[in-house]
Parts: C-alpha cells; structure tokens; sequence
C-alpha cells in the first residue's frame, strides 16, 4: 500500500536488516510485490486471503491470522521479538503472543491511530492493554508521545522520527515538469480526505492563478474525498489549473517532488473524529527534493517543518494565509531555494536511514521487558 506507514514499515524493516537482525515481514497478500521490497532483499510472509484494504472488515478474523502467522515463526524460527506497525490489529496479535509465549514486542504509534481511540472507552481500553505490555512504545514525534503518556509507563516511551533515505531522490528520472505545461507547480502528496486539507488549498489556487494564470496545482493521492473536490475544481472554473494524479507509485513519486516549485499540505485536526496529523514523512520528503514547504500549524507538523526556515506554517483554515504564502514564494525563487536547501540538510543530519539504524540498535541492546 502507498502512503507514509507503509513507507516507514519498509525504512524500519531496511534498518533492521543493516544492523544483522535476521528479520522476517509478516504482511497481509499482495499480488505482485513492490520494486522497493525486491531490491531490498527483505523476507516477507504474505497471509493469504487477507487483503490489505480489507484488514478491517473482520477486525477479529485478522487478529487471529496474524497471531498464527507469527506463531509458526516464534516455534520455527525461535522467533525473539516482535515490531508491530500499529497498535491496532497486529498490536493485538503481539499481546497475546507476549501472554501466552512470553514473546516481547515493540510497537510503533503514528499520531491518529492513537489519538482516535481516546474518544471511545471500549477502544481505548485495548489499546491501553496493547500499549501498556509493550516493551518499547515508539512515537513518531513528541506531540504522538503527549498522546499516550497517561496510558504508558514513564520510560517505555521513545520518540523516533520517520527517516528518508536522500539516494531516492538523487537517482535521474524524466522530467515531469514540460508534461504539466507549466513552469509553476504546487504539489500536494495526501490521501483525499477531510483533514489533509485539501479543499483550503485549491480554494487559495483561485487566489493564487489571478496572479499566475498558467500555474498547475497537482494532486497525488487517492480517497474518499475525490468526487467532491473534483466537483469543487469545477465549481471554481480551475478544471485547467488542478490535476489530479492516481496510482503513482513509490518509485515514480520522487519525480513529482523534483517537478514541484512548492510543496503544500495544510493539514489540520477533526477532534471528532479523531484525525491529525503525528508528524508527516510527506514533508520529509519534499525536503528531501529541496523543496520549500507550506504546511498546517497542527499536530506533530511543527517537528517536521521548521517554521521559516526550512518552510512556513499556516493556519489550515485561513484561505487568505495560504494563497498569500503561495504567492510570496513563488514570486520569490532565492527564499524558495534558501528554505529547500536548509530543509534537505536538516533530513541528511537529523532523519537518515543511518540514525534509525542507530537508534534501534540502541534499543535492541537494551534490556527488554
């Protein structure tokens, strides 16, 4: 599956199998294995009939198929340790595990699957037994941390940020900026739903074409969302401006990035249904390009865009904020540049492949509990 868990599970399943862990990856079936899985020489178990999109369709039925997938490795394999992506599902699996086979487990959390949960006891509930057994609980930013430090023992919680490796965006590729017919391009890189914002953006797109008329909006992502702001593009008379772009997949996206002039995404918070934005690889990744970045003040965003510096945070509702930010970036190359170039020294310094190697060797030298 595309999108930023998916692409932190291959980083952290990469980095494991730097540091000589002889690594096994539990996944549910894929019809044909990803480019980006192939080359990086990791062992994958598909669980056959489950399908990725499908996972929660019977919550329990997937929670039993991946206790036994694991359980034929603990037996075989002498298996030691479990990383679970989420808590939810295959974190329940590892619990039980852990109770019946005194198997430990670490557990990564993101933002929004923990930040949903609080606002139903039941759910909660599971998740705090899932959470509170874990050996490790690893945040993806310290706003994730806040979230579940009432539920979590004081010490088993560690932030670790997502990681970009920088080789993805260095390798050559066509260039997709004469295909977009354009020489100023906006990119946003989302799935289509409500709280990635996406609707404020291509409302301030009115705004911004008064002023450059040939600029291009391009949309990466799939969703929910899409009819609406489909008919939305309409309705605003920007049919020419917004392209939407579907099935780009993880070794065709860094072009996209290359091709941008900005790269936008106002995330923001829907309390009530419990979205927010942890933290954002997607940012990581346009700094990765050295691309300047307008991002939502919400959430972990503000840990992974420097205010200023490496990009400018808005208010994701304010239409005026951002068609203004827009603007002044592109009318001003050397501030775009200056802010890509900071952004992309700060992923090389602080979010490499090689420091989650560090941090997780750390972690597995440590004493387990």
């Amino acid at each position: 599956m595309s999108g930023g868990m998916s692409r932190h599970s291959l980083d952290v399943a990469q980095a494991l199998k730097a540091i000589g862990v002889s690594l096994t990856v539990i996944a549910p079936a894929c019809a044909d294995e990803a480019v980006s899985l192939k080359s990086a020489g990791i062992s994958i178990e598909r669980i056959q009939g489950l399908e990725p999109k499908k996972i929660f369709d019977s919550y329990t039925r997937s929670c039993v198929a991946f206790f036994f997938k694991s359980l034929k490795f603990i037996f075989t394999r002498k298996a030691g340790l479990l990383f679970v992506n989420t808590w939810s599902v295959v974190g329940v699996a590892a619990f039980f595990l852990k109770k019946l086979f005194g198997v430990p487990y670490i557990v990564f959390v993101h933002g929004f699957d923990v930040f949903a949960p609080q606002k139903n006891r039941k759910t909660k509930g599971l998740m705090s037994l899932v959470l509170g057994n874990a050996a490790y609980v690893i945040a993806n930013s310290n706003f994730t941390k806040k979230l579940i430090e009432h539920i979590v023992q004081e010490g088993k919680v560690v932030v670790i940020h997502p990681v970009v490796g920088l080789s993805r965006f260095d390798q050559k590729r066509p260039s997709l900026k004469e295909r977009f017919g354009s020489k100023e391009v906006i990119l946003t890189v989302a799935r289509l739903v409500e709280s990635k914002g996406h609707e404020s953006v291509i409302r301030a797109m009115v705004k911004v074409r008064a002023l450059f008329p040939e600029c291009k909006y391009v949309i990466v992502g799939e969703g929910p969302l899409e009819l609406t702001l489909r008919a939305l593009v309409q309705d605003l008379g920007l049919d020419t401006t917004v392209i939407f772009e579907k099935d780009v997949t993880d070794e065709i996206l860094p072009a996209y990035y290359e091709a941008c002039d900005i790269f936008v995404l106002t995330s923001r918070e829907i309390p009530e249904r419990g979205e927010v934005e942890g933290f954002g690889i997607v940012f990581l990744e346009a700094a990765a390009a050295a691309k300047a970045v307008i991002a939502g003040k919400t959430g972990g965003v503000p840990e992974a865009v420097i205010d200023g510096q490496t990009g400018i945070l808005v208010d994701p509702l304010d239409i005026e904020g951002i068609a203004a930010n827009i603007v002044r970036l592109l009318q001003d190359k050397g501030t775009r540049e200056k802010m890509g170039n900071k952004g992309r020294e700060r992923v090389a310094r602080q979010f490499s492949l090689e420091r989650l190697k560090t941090q997780l060797q750390r972690m597995l030298y440590a004493p387990l509990a």
